[in-house]
């Protein structure tokens, strides 16, 4: 037992005094085919000691070995490494090296230093602005529940729930559109409501008003509308238009 200890121990003592053989740095985020894109590697260290700061390393485009994605592992395009503090250098990637979209896995074996070894990922140029940049996400939905959608669909299907007390009177205005989503200028809405029974409609205590030039239209919704313990819907149609509507939840 006590030679198992002794040589434990010497295992133990050879590990912490040998080097690592590469050192991983955090990853980096990337705008794809973009020049002037300055990162930082390292730190690099002496391979004997695995210690040492490695501050005067000459490490050519050669030297830094590039995967984009699923691609063959290659040279980065042009230009070294430049040093800057404690191990640390700076590279600055081209357009060729950040064409492709996903992962970019960066490697460097510079002569008397371990291996370093860095991952990116390069995102589209809208993407990238939209997470650090100051651009925002462009929204295109295809489909919803598998159906596909125009513009005057969502419009359709697409509401705010509003919370309006029960058995109180109130103005709603209402706008229509088409299916191609363009402004319905003509025509009077016909509205109908359901009260706490999906799928039940009857007509609304007082009609709509004619649309306007721009689409607009007005209903009175009356305190029998909101009659109701938990919910209406309303609904209103028009020949030209996509229909039109909105959950109410009833508060007490």
């Amino acid at each position: 037992m006590k030679n198992l200890i002794i040589r434990l121990a010497l295992l133990a003592a050879l590990a912490v005094s040998l080097p690592v053989s590469v050192w991983g740095q955090a990853s980096c985020a990337l705008k794809q085919s973009t020049a002037s894109q300055e990162i930082s590697i390292g730190p690099f260290v002496d391979s004997t000691d695995g210690n040492t700061e490695e501050t005067g390393l000459t490490i050519v485009n050669t030297d830094i070995r590039l995967k984009k994605g699923s691609a063959d592992w290659a040279a980065k395009n042009s230009g070294g490494a430049t040093a800057e503090e404690h191990g640390n250098y700076r590279i600055t990637l081209d357009a060729t090296d950040t064409a492709t979209v996903g992962i970019l896995e960066i490697s460097v074996h510079a002569s008397g230093a371990l291996y370093v070894y860095k991952t990116c990922f390069v995102y589209p140029a809208a993407v990238y602005n939209a997470l650090i940049g100051s651009g925002t996400f462009d929204s295109n939905l295809l489909t919803v529940n598998g159906t596909s959608q125009a513009a005057g669909d969502l419009y359709t299907t697409i509401r705010a729930t509003r919370a309006v007390a029960k058995s109180t009177a109130f103005e709603w205005p209402m706008q229509f559109v088409t299916s191609a989503g363009a402004v319905v200028t003509s025509g009077t809405p016909a509205c109908t409501r359901s009260i706490d029974a999906p799928g039940t409609f009857s007509s609304t205590t007082n009609s709509a008003s004619a649309v306007t030039a721009n689409g607009l239209s007005e209903l009175t919704i009356s305190t029998s509308d909101t009659n109701g313990n938990y919910y209406f819907i309303l609904k209103c149609t028009l020949a030209t238009a996509v229909d039109y509507y909105n959950v109410f939840k009833l508060q007490p």
